[in-house]
C-alpha cells in the first residue's frame, strides 16, 4: 500500500524542523567549547541553553519566514541557500542583540558568543540543508501516477513539482484530444491491467469524470489494488494551495463557502487588525517623514494616492496609499500596472517592492474596509469585466481585502487575465481555508518578501 503523498510531505516537514533543533543545540556547544575550552562544562552549557531558546525560538520563526519549511516548493539550490541564509542571520542577529539587551544576564556574555554562534549555525544549518535536499527529495522513492483528466494544465502542474514525487506514468484524456510528446496516453479499456502491471500508486483523476459510469465502475475495482484516489480538486488544495476554476462549481461554492462556519474566526480577526493595525501604524511614523520627503524630491504631485476600491460584499470604500506613479499615469484611462511600469517612479520602485507604499491602508484597516489579510482590492470597473470573463470571481468579496494576501505570496507579478484567474484560484483557496495559522503564516512570509524588496 502506498503511503499518502500528502502523509510523505508532512513527514519532511517533521525531518527539517527536528533537524534543525538539534543543529541549533549542537551549535550552541560547539560555540561554547571552541570560547571556553579547557573552561567548558555542563553546567555553563545549560545555562546559556536556558537563555538562548528563547532567541532560537525567534530564529525559527525567521527560518520559517524565509520558506525553509515548504515541501511543496523547497528551497533547493545552493546559492539560494546562502543567500536566505544570509538574510536571516542578519536579522536574527539584530533581534538577538535586543533581546540580550532588554534581559541581561550576569552569568552569561552573550557578544562573542552571539557572533560565533550564528556563523557556526549558518554552516552546519548550510551542510544539513544540502544534505537533507539530496536525502529527502533526490533520493526519495517515486510514486507511480497515473492522470484521468481533460486537462494539459493538471499534468503539468504535475511534472513541474517533482518535489512531490509523483511519477507520471500514462495519461488517460476521455473527452478532449491532449497529446503531449513526452507522455504516452492509454485508453479506459487499458486501465485495468495496466495499474497491475506498472504498480500504479496513484490515480488522479477530474471531479467532473467521477460522475461518469463507464470510469466509476473500473475505478471501482481499484479499491481492491489499494490505489489512492485523488481528485483534482483535493490535488490542488493539498498540494499546490490552491482551488482550480475548472474543477469547482456551484454546488463546490456552496458546499465550502458556508460563512457560519468561519463566524468566531472572523470576530477574533477584526480584533486581530485592529490591534495590529494600531502597531503597525505606530512604528510605521517613524518612516512617514522619509518617505514623505523621498516622494517630494523625486517627482511632482501629492504624496498621497486615493482610488476607489471594492471592499467586502461588493461595497466601495477610498483607498490610500503613497503616490508611486507620476501625475499623468491614467491619462488614456484605467490600466493596469505592468511589470517595469515606466509609469513608476523612482521611489514609487522602492516603495512598491518593500511595500512602504501601503502604509496608508492601516488607516482602511482600522476604519473596518480592509484587513491585514486577504485578497488585494481591486477597481470597480476591473471587477465588472472579469466578473463576465472569470466565473466565481465574485467570490473573492466575501471576505475584507487585505494588504497582503495567499495570492501575493504565491504568485508573482501579472497582468494577464491569465494571471488574474491564477491569483483568484489563490484568493479562493484563502476564502474556503483561512484560519489564524494561515493568518500567521502569510504575515511571515510577506516579512521575507518586505526584507528582500521583492514586492510587486
Amino acid at each position: 500500500m502506498s503511503i499518502n503523498t500528502d502523509l510523505k510531505l508532512k513527514i519532511k516537514r517533521f525531518v527539517l524542523i527536528f533537524g534543525d533543533i538539534i543543529i541549533l543545540y549542537f551549535s550552541l556547544f560547539l560555540t561554547l567549547f571552541i570560547r571556553f575550552y579547557k573552561n567548558f562544562s555542563k553546567e555553563l552549557y545549560v545555562n546559556h541553553v536556558i537563555y538562548f531558546t528563547i532567541t532560537y525560538l525567534i530564529w525559527f520563526i525567521m527560518i520559517f519566514s524565509f520558506r525553509f519549511y515548504e515541501t511543496h516548493k523547497p528551497i533547493k539550490k545552493p546559492l539560494d541557500i546562502i543567500i536566505n541564509i544570509v538574510y536571516f542571520s542578519l536579522i536574527n542577529l539584530f533581534l538577538s542583540v535586543l533581546y540580550f539587551y532588554l534581559t541581561p544576564n550576569q552569568f552569561i556574555t552573550p557578544k562573542t558568543i552571539l557572533v560565533l554562534n550564528i556563523i557556526i549555525f549558518d554552516g552546519l544549518f548550510f551542510l544539513w540543508r544540502n544534505f537533507a535536499n539530496k536525502f529527502l527529495y533526490r533520493y526519495s522513492l517515486k510514486q507511480n501516477c497515473l492522470v484521468i483528466t481533460n486537462s494539459e494544465y493538471l499534468i503539468n502542474s504535475i511534472k513541474q513539482k517533482p518535489e512531490l514525487n509523483l511519477n507520471i506514468k500514462k495519461f488517460i484524456n476521455p473527452n478532449s484530444n491532449i497529446n503531449l510528446w513526452d507522455l504516452e496516453k492509454i485508453t479506459l479499456d487499458e486501465l485495468n491491467n495496466f495499474s497491475e502491471n506498472n504498480k500504479i500508486q496513484n490515480i488522479i483523476i477530474d471531479d467532473e469524470l467521477l460522475f461518469d459510469e463507464q470510469i466509476s465502475k473500473i475505478l471501482l475495482k481499484h479499491l481492491n489494488l489499494k490505489i489512492e484516489i485523488i481528485k483534482t480538486s483535493d490535488f490542488y488544495e493539498k498540494f499546490l494551495g490552491k482551488v482550480a476554476i475548472k474543477n469547482i462549481n456551484q454546488v463546490w461554492i456552496i458546499s465550502n463557502f458556508n460563512e457560519n462556519k468561519k463566524y468566531i474566526f472572523d470576530i477574533f480577526k477584526n480584533i486581530f487588525d485592529l490591534i495590529f493595525g494600531v502597531i503597525f501604524l505606530i512604528i510605521s511614523i517613524i518612516l512617514i517623514p522619509f518617505i514623505i520627503i523621498a516622494i517630494k524630491l523625486d517627482s511632482k504631485g501629492p504624496i498621497l494616492f486615493m482610488q476607489i476600491r471594492t471592499g467586502k460584499n461588493g461595497k466601495d470604500f477610498l483607498a490610500m496609499k503613497f503616490r508611486t506613479m507620476c501625475v499623468d499615469a491614467e491619462k488614456n484611462g484605467a490600466q493596469w500596472a505592468q511589470e517595469n511600469d515606466s509609469r513608476i517612479t523612482h521611489v514609487g520602485n522602492f516603495l512598491r517592492k518593500t511595500r512602504l507604499d501601503e502604509i496608508p491602508q492601516l488607516i482602511n484597516i482600522l476604519r473596518g474596509e480592509m484587513s491585514l489579510i486577504g485578497p488585494r482590492p481591486e477597481r470597480p470597473e476591473f471587477i465588472k469585466t472579469l466578473e463576465k470573463q472569470i466565473p466565481y470571481y465574485n467570490q473573492r468579496l466575501l471576505v475584507r481585502p487585505g494588504l497582503t494576501g495567499w495570492a501575493q505570496i504565491n504568485y508573482p507579478y501579472g497582468s494577464s487575465i491569465e494571471d488574474v484567474v491564477e491569483k483568484l484560484e489563490y484568493d479562493l483557496y484563502y476564502v474556503k481555508n483561512r484560519s489564524i495559522a494561515l493568518d500567521v503564516s502569510i504575515i511571515l512570509k510577506t516579512l521575507n518578501t518586505v526584507i528582500k524588496a521583492q514586492g510587486r
